[in-house]
């Protein structure tokens, strides 16, 4: 009984591995190898390609967001001086603005980017355990 418990749970993994990397594929438009792999195969391997890749995306994000906030900051700084001087600020008030939009669209890109380095985390100890299970 054991043993068919294993692959149960094995073809399930499968399943949501394959929907993670299908919405990592349609999210990021990942590389061709991923697209043209098998996904129900994927070795622990490419799985490691993947989180590298993912993390390499999520560094990148984290520096645009510290961009965005210092634009933001120097940005505050102009129209603080505006002010002051009794100028208008509407451009100014524009640009953080625009560059709030940013950064709300840089945080989504991160949250769903830990949701699916999350989930490869948890699905990545799965297969370990099912793999320690079957040896």
């Amino acid at each position: 009984m054991g043993m068919r418990d294993g692959s149960r749970n094995f073809s399930g993994l499968r399943e949501e591995w394959s929907l993670l990397v299908h919405s990592i594929i349609d999210d990021n438009s990942a590389d061709e190898k991923l697209q043209t792999a098998n996904i129900q195969e994927l070795s622990l391997e490419q799985i490691k390609i993947l989180k590298r890749d993912l993390s390499e995306q999520r560094k990148n994000l984290n520096v645009a967001i510290e961009q965005i906030k210092s634009r933001i900051d120097r940005a505050f700084t102009v129209l603080e001086n505006l002010e002051l001087v009794g100028s208008d600020p509407e451009d100014t008030q524009d640009e953080i603005e625009k560059l709030n939009q940013q950064g709300a669209k840089v945080s989504g890109q991160i949250a769903t980017l830990d949701k699916q380095l999350n989930k490869i985390h948890e699905l990545t100890d799965k297969l370990i355990q099912l793999q320690d299970q079957s040896a």
